[in-house]
């Protein structure tokens, strides 16, 4: 008699009751697993509900451990789970072990070469790190690019829950099978999605900061929708609901016994996250029952596209507008929900998670298929344009040399003057010379010098942050052919004085031009090769660092060209500290924006004094990142910078006026 085939799951997560993303995550694994004849073993955290979990397995080890409570994950001490995997796996000998997070990963490394290792990921936590970080907002986990990568080499097979993670991984550990796996939402007994109708549109999410975007939505967004269907009622499920009960219109009760009731008795769901990793459960769930639902693009990010599936809004009003139009056309509404059943069908199923594992199960030594959209990623440039050999040079390239990523990768540091450079030799460095004055030409004559198939462009007193190359090539391979990405520039000196607090929240807003204008700055851009020749050169006119970058993002949007705004692939980037420093730039900007309009053949309206003054301060009097204490201070340097900028402007008004009298 054979033995039974056998899988170890280990978690220190609570499994029951079943209802926030990760725990049905992990009890769909258990179900796709039972579904291919194995028996699922658990092996969890001492705790009282892990009694619930008996009936879905077929057995229960509790351990006598710590479960991971956020920080440094580098502090977790996952030796209790490890004993315990080797125990009982000596005991079933099992076909695979499962570790639920990375940080359980450790637990599997005393396995014997018979038995398949995987981690289930949930997340890229060092990216789920930074993008929170990014964002002003507390990750709960604290890891790096290098200790996660430590604790997975652990694994045979990474399973992660959405497409972007999964080109992200398999670049940092080309040797591991990585694989996308859906989480499994299971359907009542008997369901069947009914026509949308009513008026009660559904938000669902827990107390965590990646969810403040629900609130935002009540507080804002509500009355927008109720300004166009005043009947409407909005039900905020979860403890994300805490203190909206009292807006008008909106219901919060908490968290609830039957939430696919919920979600079946909506007319429409809204799913808005502005910042968060991995999958989003509420808006798979919403999908699954065949709602009509409302996402942001970051909900939906690294999931199959559909048509109709579900309608996307980049921001608040956006997404109140489009549940209003869903609201006020209950055919759309209809079609809406239709196709989101399809997708819950094909994508969300049992059927489809068991044929996710099976390949895993029957074919150990598969390898990970090359899997890149769009253009080829095979290599990548990276172009530091520089004026001079300094420590901030030196401390950009060396964060360069740090980055780790499947491909070939060359630094092409472009020194710009008049003047060759000082000769010297680094590592995987190439140098060149462009004597053309200015950042838009040095940009230029590094593409020239390089070979690779990305381009991407860092300042020199920038420093990439760990994940930086990475996050951008994921991104690039996930989003739409030809796109552009811009990632997050960090300010990490902006507090030390009123200068340099000014210069934080004035300049380089990456995020904020991306999703504007529609721009973005060069300190830090990734683009394709073939993409950068559709766009052209940048255009060398502009002689300093001002507007050169806006003006080429203006004829990348022009031909239709999307951009990404990245929150996980990051570098730094210094303030300012001195009112000279700040001088130089506001004069710079000026001399820029003249020199744009006169390119678009614009004329450059001329400010007063009072307005140049009054629209560079009130930035400050008006910037919610700078405390109230500080706005005046932070206010004043900002009239400082607006009469800068007010007298380049007259100045070069006056060069030019003369210019064209003489010609």
């Amino acid at each position: 008699m054979s033995r039974p085939r056998v899988a170890l799951l280990v978690t220190d997560r609570r499994l029951m009751p079943a209802w926030t993303g990760n725990r049905v995550r992990i009890l769909g694994v258990v179900r796709a697993l039972r579904a291919q004849g194995l028996r699922v073993v658990v092996i969890g955290a001492q705790d009282p509900s892990l009694h619930d979990v008996r009936p879905l397995v077929d057995g229960v080890i509790a351990v006598r451990a710590r479960p991971f409570q956020g920080g440094p994950i580098a502090a977790f001490d996952p030796r209790p789970f490890r004993r315990a995997v080797d125990r009982v796996a000596r005991r079933f000998e099992p076909e695979v072990a499962i570790a639920e997070y990375a940080w359980l990963a450790p637990a599997l490394s005393g396995l014997p070469r018979g038995t398949r290792r995987w981690v289930d990921c949930h997340d890229v936590l060092h990216e789920r790190c930074a993008r929170f970080q990014a964002a002003g907002l507390d990750p709960w986990t604290v890891c790096t690019l290098e200790e996660e990568v430590e604790r997975l080499r652990t694994a045979d097979v990474l399973i992660v829950s959405q497409h972007r993670d999964e080109e992200l991984l398999g670049s940092l550990l080309p040797h591991r099978e990585v694989v996308t796996l859906l989480p499994e939402i299971p359907l009542p007994d008997g369901y069947r999605p009914a026509a949308a109708g009513g008026r009660t549109v559904l938000a669902v999410g827990s107390a965590q900061p990646g969810n403040e975007m629900v609130r935002e939505f009540a507080r804002v967004g509500w009355p927008r929708v109720l300004s166009r269907v005043p009947d409407a009622r909005l039900r905020v499920i979860g403890a994300v609901g805490e203190g909206l009960a009292g807006l008008e219109g909106v219901d919060a009760p908490g968290d609830v016994d039957d939430l696919a009731g919920e979600y079946a008795r909506a007319a429409a769901v809204v799913c808005p996250v502005a910042v968060g990793s991995g999958v989003k459960v509420k808006l798979l769930e919403a999908l699954r029952l065949g709602r009509p639902t409302v996402a942001t693009p970051l909900a939906s990010e690294g999931l199959p596209r559909a048509t109709l599936a579900w309608a996307e809004a980049e921001s608040v009003a956006g997404c109140a507008d489009a549940v209003a139009g869903l609201l006020l056309a209950p055919a759309s509404a209809a079609a809406h929900g239709r196709a989101a059943f399809a997708f819950g069908e094909r994508h969300l199923s049992a059927t489809a998670a068991s044929a996710c594992l099976r390949p895993l199960l029957e074919s150990p030594s598969a390898t990970r298929a090359s899997r890149v959209r769009g253009l080829p990623v095979a290599s990548a440039s990276v172009i530091v344009p520089a004026t001079s050999w300094s420590d901030p040079l030196r401390a950009c390239i060396e964060s360069l040399q740090a980055q780790r990523v499947e491909q070939p990768v060359e630094i092409v540091v472009v020194m710009n003057g008049a003047d060759p450079p000082a000769e010297r030799t680094l590592p995987g460095v190439s140098v060149v010379h462009e004597p053309r004055r200015g950042p838009a030409a040095a940009r230029n004559a590094g593409v020239r010098a390089s070979s690779g198939d990305v381009l991407a462009f860092v300042d020199s007193d920038c420093v990439a942050r760990p994940g930086w190359l990475a996050s951008g090539l994921a991104t690039m391979r996930t989003g739409a052919p030809g796109g552009i990405v811009a990632g997050a520039i960090v300010r990490p000196d902006a507090g030390r004085n009123p200068v340099s607090l000014y210069d934080s929240v004035t300049y380089l807003q990456q995020e904020r031009y991306v999703n504007g204008p529609g721009a973005f700055v060069t300190a830090n851009l990734l683009v394709h090769r073939r993409t950068f020749e559709r766009v052209g050169p940048f255009d060398a006119s502009f002689e300093e660092a001002a507007f050169e970058d806006w003006e080429w993002a203006l004829r990348a949007r022009r031909a239709g060209l999307p951009i990404t705004y990245e929150a996980a692939a990051a570098v730094e980037h210094p303030c300012m500290t001195t009112l000279d420093e700040l001088r130089q730039k506001a004069e710079r900007l000026a001399r820029g924006r003249l020199v744009m309009h006169r390119k678009l053949g614009e004329d450059a309206e001329a400010l007063t004094l009072t307005e140049s003054v009054w629209s560079h301060a009130r930035r400050a009097l008006r910037e919610e990142r700078v405390a109230r204490g500080d706005r005046l201070r932070v206010a004043g340097v900002g009239s400082l910078v607006g009469f800068w900028a007010w007298s380049t402007d007259r100045e070069q008004r006056r060069l030019h006026d003369r210019a064209d009298r003489r010609g």
